[in-house]
């Protein structure tokens, strides 16, 4: 009877959680920039540059807070959300005043830079649909740790 209340007890032990550790979080506000339309394939030399806006917020009114977390239990990436849900994308680039993480889907790719020093990031997105090729997006952030 002792040992099979030994073993219950010993299954019934969890172990405490990890810590985790935040690097540093920041919260971007609304996104302004250009994109840039043309023919991904070449058939056309136009080229169209226009304004675009994401406003941060809440939709209707807005497109979603642009907001990233770094945390001790993976630091090869960084929590990224925005417009969808949650993101864990890898860091393509680290220094001293800037990292950079991408994100690939089915038609090109996006990259988040953060400049925490200066509370900044530039978002470029290249790709292969048709109507909006590219574009290059700023924000102001207020960053928490790092």
């Amino acid at each position: 009877m002792t040992f099979i209340a030994a073993a219950i007890s010993a299954f019934a032990w969890t172990p405490s959680p990890t810590q985790t550790d935040i690097v540093f979080r920041a919260t971007c506000g609304s996104l302004k920039g250009h994109r840039v339309n043309m023919d991904p394939n070449g058939k056309s030399n136009i080229e169209k540059w226009t304004p675009e806006l994401y406003p941060a917020g809440p939709p209707p009114n807005g497109t979603g807070t642009l907001t990233f977390l770094s945390d001790s239990t993976d630091t090869g990436h960084i929590r990224v959300k925005w417009t969808s849900d949650e993101q864990l994308l890898p860091i393509v680039f680290k220094s001293e005043t800037q990292i950079s993480v991408a994100d690939v889907d089915e038609f090109g790719v996006w990259i988040f830079s953060l400049y925490y020093r200066a509370g900044k990031v530039i978002v470029t997105r290249q790709t292969t649909n048709s109507g909006a090729v590219g574009a290059l997006l700023t924000a102001d952030c207020k960053f928490v740790g790092k």
